[in-house]
């Protein structure tokens, strides 16, 4: 029995199918069969169009198999292998290794609750972060508000989340109030800081008071503070009302 496989290498666009082609040729001098299994990987996303073919001695033939990797499969080179058996003759087993390059699928979603919050100087809001992509994210929630006038203070500052994982930020977004006159509505946007871009350094932390000194207080964020947006739609929208 031979055995060649192609290609030994193949990237796997998100939902999009891949495909290999498994050449088999009977070697000996009586009918063979064979089978042909994939090793590694979940049945559920294999398809092998001819699992048993049976040759005459010196024919060949080519098995297409279909690789169609579910989204969540982490980003990185995965290792799978194609076995194939001979049921009759020497009885050979023939193990080739491919190895799979997943690309990354960044999917953070942000969801700021609740989304309007009326208050005196200070407003409190939950911030919730839920990794739905394939690859680690790691960065900061960064605040901006068209005036300006807005201070944000997350709680914790950062975040690492692998896929699957969700965290839950406390921001706590504070303004100076009008002594006098009508309520004004502060609308501000959030935006995930992860490093892709360039962005200012992160403000030093302030010892917080009555604690020894390496003891540190929320990040405070300014509009300053954020990653360029570059037209791009921020992550979540909010509004303090004062």
């Amino acid at each position: 029995m031979r055995l060649d496989i192609a290609p030994r290498r193949l990237a796997t666009p998100p939902g999009e199918p891949v495909a290999l082609a498994v050449e088999i040729s009977n070697t000996g001098d009586v009918i063979s069969g064979y089978t042909v299994r994939v090793l590694g990987a979940d049945p559920s996303w294999v398809r092998v169009d001819e699992p048993q073919p049976r040759l005459f001695p010196g024919e060949s033939t080519t098995v297409g198999i279909l690789l169609s990797p579910p989204d969540s499969l982490p980003a990185g080179e995965r290792r799978i292998a194609v076995q194939v058996r001979e049921l009759s003759g020497s009885r050979r087993t023939s193990v080739e290794e491919v190895v799979l390059e997943v690309p990354e699928r960044r999917d953070l979603a942000v969801t700021l609750d609740p989304t309007t919050v009326h208050a005196g100087r200070r407003g409190t809001y939950g911030v919730f972060l839920e990794n739905r992509g394939n690859t680690t994210v790691a960065g900061r929630v960064v605040g901006t508000d068209p005036e300006r006038r807005i201070t944000f203070r997350f709680d914790p500052p950062g975040f690492a989340l692998a896929p699957g994982e969700h965290a839950v930020l406390e921001l706590r977004a504070s303004a100076r109030r009008r002594m006098f006159g009508a309520v004004e509505a502060r609308t501000f946007e959030l935006r995930v800081d992860d490093g892709r871009r360039p962005a200012p350094p992160q403000p030093e932390l302030a010892p917080v008071p009555g604690t020894s000194g390496s003891a540190t207080a929320p990040v405070t964020s300014h509009a300053l503070d954020a990653p360029a947006s570059d037209g791009v739609p921020p992550d979540a929208m909010g509004v303090l009302v004062q």
